[in-house]
């Protein structure tokens, strides 16, 4: 079995990965994000949350 990189919109959006299926990104984010899952017909829930300092660093770590 081979592994490869391949690249993808989470290049792009700075995001946190919970668990399979859950990620915390930023609000300006979303509707690029909502519209990607929508292409390929996937549920999506979203959430408002507070982020812990150590979310807010990865979150502006991509430099946007």
């Amino acid at each position: 079995q081979y592994e490869y990189y391949r690249e993808g919109l989470l290049d792009e959006i700075p995001h946190r990965k919970f668990v399979r299926g859950v990620l915390l990104i930023r609000r300006e984010d979303r509707k690029k994000m909502i519209d990607f899952m929508n292409e390929y017909k996937a549920e999506v829930h979203t959430r408002n949350v507070e982020l812990t300092p150590e979310d807010i660093e990865i979150l502006s770590s991509h430099g946007s």
